[in-house]
């Protein structure tokens, strides 16, 4: 192969994102596009208003964009996770610091706003997206991380290791939902020099 280029036609480059002082440092791998390669997705960290077109188109289509914007979504403690293919957002992840209801004691990270395009759909972006977020809770000291699914997404959460806690409910103009959870430990990573 000439260029320096790999058989698969990637580079790959690491960097660390530090989100404010008081956060521990994310290392987040970039999957870049060669010359003569192909364009390969890219996991990033994005301000909370990159999410809502996505947001609007797959969680809350029909509705006034201004129902993307959730509260929360500018705390200190939030961190919006997207991932790109040439420059375009087609999956995202929302994480923020909150308590799980019935967990006294440890400390609580709550998954919103998970949508992928439909066009991307089971290419493992959510996957990878939900793996961000559990390291990013492991990396903060671990806790309970939990979310409310959609019941038709539940066996996509329990393929990465959460359970149902507790019966459905239904969330007006939403849908149907249980509320889901996996106790994830503390490790740390090696960090950069």
């Amino acid at each position: 192969m000439s260029g320096g280029t790999t058989e698969a036609g990637r580079a790959l480059a690491v960097r660390s994102v530090r989100h404010a002082v008081s956060r521990p440092t994310l290392t987040i791998v970039y999957l870049t596009r060669m010359s003569d390669g192909p364009v390969v997705p890219v996991l990033v960290v994005v301000a909370s208003h990159e999410t809502h077109a996505l947001r609007g188109s797959v969680l809350r289509p029909g509705r006034p964009l201004a129902e993307c914007a959730f509260e929360g979504d500018d705390a200190p403690d939030t961190v919006h996770f997207a991932v790109k293919i040439s420059g375009e957002i087609v999956g995202i992840a929302s994480l923020y610091g909150e308590p799980f209801p019935a967990a006294s004691g440890r400390p609580g990270f709550r998954l919103r706003g998970m949508a992928t395009s439909p066009a991307v759909r089971g290419s493992g972006h959510g996957k990878s997206l939900v793996r961000a977020c559990l390291a990013h809770v492991a990396r903060a000291g671990g806790g309970i991380f939990w979310c409310n699914a959609r019941t038709t997404a539940a066996a996509f959460y329990e393929s990465l290791g959460l359970v149902v806690s507790g019966p459905p409910f239904d969330l007006p103009g939403i849908g149907p939902h249980v509320r889901m959870l996996r106790d994830v430990p503390a490790f740390d990573l090696p960090r950069d020099p």
